[in-house]
Parts: structure tokens; sequence; C-alpha cells
């Protein structure tokens, strides 16, 4: 039986495919095997039958999507989303704090603080070896290869040349962020918007997750 997990009373839960057809659309499911976050599909017009796939072309290393445990994992944060570290956190609280106190008035984080906390976070969990800072191209390596790695609070990015791997993350305010892109850099490069006057190329989220979605 394929089957997904989802976050219920501070763990997760199994559920099958007729079970998340008739969740709310923003409902978080990831995958049992490799924890990274799925979705699910329709019965299609041709035949294919109802199934989950994962959201992104990169999966856990390992993952099959093959048969999956009959016991829901133990209560740990999914793969799909990462939790800050406190100290940005508390970032993003103070600015919540801001905003509140003197309305009509933004005070979100961006440039170089947003960019280092994303490089940082995204090594952490996807194992990765950060570059010296101002490295030209990419921002981080596995044994697999060069990643460059973008984070916005926004819903779009701007990049100024192709890369090999693109990871990009959004943060959602005040304690998460959620892998939205993982996969092919030239994927993402060649379906960006024309060259701006800044030297730079804009790619929506939006797109990003279904160039992520049809790469697997």
């Amino acid at each position: 039986m394929d089957l997904c997990e989802i976050e219920a009373d501070g763990g997760w839960k199994l559920i099958d495919v007729a079970t998340a057809l008739g969740l709310p659309r923003n409902t978080h499911m990831r995958c049992p095997n490799c924890h990274w976050s799925i979705r699910v599909h329709k019965e299609g017009t041709t035949g294919q039958r109802a199934h989950f796939e994962h959201t992104s072309g990169q999966t856990r290393t390992g993952c099959l999507r093959g048969p999956v445990a009959t016991q829901p994992s133990p209560a740990v944060p999914a793969i799909g989303r990462i939790a800050l570290p406190d100290p940005v956190r508390r970032i993003y609280q103070a600015v919540a704090e801001l905003e509140a106190q003197y309305p009509g008035r933004k005070f979100t984080p961006d440039g170089h603080l947003v960019g280092s906390i994303g490089e940082v976070i995204a090594a952490q969990e996807l194992k990765l070896t950060l570059h010296p800072m101002s490295q030209a191209g990419h921002d981080a390596y596995d044994t697999n290869g060069q990643v460059q790695i973008k984070m916005t609070g926004g819903n779009q990015i701007a990049m100024y040349a192709t890369c090999e791997r693109l990871v990009v993350l959004r943060v959602i305010p005040p304690g998460e962020a959620e892998i939205v892109y993982d996969g092919s850099g030239e994927a993402a490069w060649s379906n960006a918007r024309k060259l701006g006057k800044n030297g730079q190329r804009v790619l929506s989220l939006a797109r990003l997750r279904q160039l992520g979605a049809s790469a697997f």
C-alpha cells in the first residue's frame, strides 16, 4: 500500500492515498522512507492510479519509494521543513514585534544576512561543505558536485548565472524554513525570465515547485 506521513499530535501519522486526497491542499506530507516532502496525485484520465510523488527532483539517498514501514516515524522534524536555529528564530520574532509596534514599516531581513542563514542551515541539513564566502558561482559542495544555495522570504529568487545544483529555501517565520527546490541549476536557469538590466534573471518559487515535481 502506498502511504505517506502527516504531522499529528506532536508526531507523525501514516495515511493512505484515499485519505490524503481528502485533506486540504496545504497539508504537509512527507515520505515514510526518506522524510522528504511529497504530494498526492489523483487518478489520471489515462488509467494511472492515484499515488504519492516526491516534491523535489532529488530525493534522499537510498529512497526507492517502495514498501514502507508499518509504524509511523518518531516525532522528528520533516526533511522538507527545517527548524531555524534559535538565534535566527529570535531575529524573525524581533521583526514581527517591530512591525507590530511600527505599523506601515517593514523590517525584513535581506542581503548577506539571509544569504548566510540559508547557506549554513542548508549545509547542515543536506550534509554539504561550504566554500569560503564570496566563492563565485557556488556556495557549497558534496560528493556529487557543486551547489548554489538561495534563501528568500518572498515568492521569487534571482540568478546571475546557471549552476550545477540549486537549493532554494523559503523562510516561514518565525521558526522554520522550507526546501522549495533541490535540483538542476540548468533547469532553473533555463526557466527563469529574461535577463534584467541588473544582470539577473528572476524565477518564481511556484515555477521551481513545478520543476521539482516534474523532475522526479
